[in-house]
C-alpha cells in the first residue's frame, strides 16, 4: 500500500511542477547553459524548488550547478549535492535561514 501512495504523491508533484512557469523556464535552459541562476524575489515553496532543481539535474546530464539568490544570500547546488538523499531537507534549511 505504501508503494501506491508514493506513486500517487510522485504523480501529484510532477503535475504540480509541470504547471509552474518557473519549472518550465528551468527545463528550457537545458540546451542553453550548464549553469543556472535563480533570483528569488517572491515567497516560494522551498520543497518544490528543491524538487525542481533535482529534476533539472536528472534531465540535464551536462548541468554543473544551480545558484539560487534570495535577498543577499546565495545557495550553490551542484549535482553531487542535489543527488544526496538529504538534499530536500538541507536545501529547505538553507533557503529558510
Amino acid at each position: 500500500m505504501e508503494h501506491r501512495n508514493n506513486v500517487v504523491t510522485s504523480q501529484v508533484v510532477n503535475e504540480t511542477l509541470h504547471n509552474m512557469p518557473e519549472y518550465d523556464r528551468l527545463m528550457e535552459s537545458i540546451e542553453q547553459t550548464n549553469h543556472v541562476l535563480i533570483n528569488v524575489r517572491t515567497a516560494y515553496n522551498p520543497r518544490l524548488m528543491a524538487i525542481q532543481i533535482r529534476a533539472y539535474f536528472q534531465a540535464n546530464p551536462n548541468a554543473i550547478e544551480v545558484l539560487v539568490y534570495k535577498g543577499n544570500k546565495a545557495i550553490v547546488i551542484t549535482r553531487r549535492i542535489a543527488s544526496n538523499p538529504l538534499f530536500l531537507i538541507q536545501f529547505r534549511r538553507k533557503y529558510e535561514r
